[in-house]
């Protein structure tokens, strides 16, 4: 936890320099919001060290922590900030064995979807000692087995060294960076209320991640 809060604090000083906001929820037996939507660096400090001394176990309710996160960057957070869109993203930290969830993985990834949220995980492995030593990757957790990083156009990082500085880095730089690819649908598409699937392909040698696997056709 200490090694993680020094890259968290990493991270939120890269979210802090840009034009961007950020929340702090914690999800042990319940979901709790520890810090609502800001921009100011000494809160989201505050908010981990109210974190840290949390007395529930912090990987727990996962989706559903998830799920309402999605919520609160639906109604809560701004849209646009400084005349552009803002990415809209929850960066997920866990041991990647969610319990006792209410909401089901493929109910998140629809929400997510619809909403226009990518999620991110910053996996903690909880594997043997001898494995790392030989230099043998964890094996997938039940969070990676149901897409939700995959599905939603994320990111996964598994923190494996002692230093998470420099993965929480690069995981700051990919959440803050991004280009606009668009498309007009055909109006039946458009309006059918059906998930509708995109690929994106690119020329030999030039690399592109897409972002969102599709589009939801809007009911009105």
């Amino acid at each position: 936890m200490e090694r993680l809060r020094g890259a968290m604090s990493v991270f939120s000083s890269w979210l802090a320099e840009r034009p961007s906001v950020f929340a702090v929820v914690s999800f042990g037996m319940k979901v709790r919001v520890l810090q609502s939507f800001t921009s100011e660096l000494g809160k989201f400090d505050r908010a981990f060290d109210r974190l840290m001394k949390e007395s529930e176990g912090l990987s727990t309710h996962a989706y559903d922590a998830v799920d309402d996160a999605i919520r609160m960057l639906s109604r809560k957070a701004p849209r646009t900030r400084d005349h552009k869109l803002m990415k809209r993203v929850v960066v997920v930290v866990t041991d990647g064995f969610p319990v006792g969830d209410t909401v089901a993985s493929q109910t998140v990834i629809e929400r997510a979807n619809a909403a226009e949220v990518s999620i991110y995980t910053i996996t903690l492995p909880s594997f043997s000692p001898t494995l790392a030593a030989a230099g043998l990757s964890p094996l997938p957790t039940p969070l990676d087995v149901r897409r939700l990083v995959e599905d939603t156009g994320g990111v996964g990082i598994y923190a494996t060294d002692k230093d998470f500085a420099p993965l929480l880095r690069a995981l700051a730089a990919e959440v803050t960076s991004s280009y606009v690819l668009a498309f007009y649908p055909t109006d039946n598409k458009r309006r059918d209320g059906q998930f509708h699937s995109i690929r994106v392909e690119t020329p030999s040698g030039l690399n592109a991640r897409q972002s969102r696997p599709g589009f939801l056709g809007n009911m009105h």
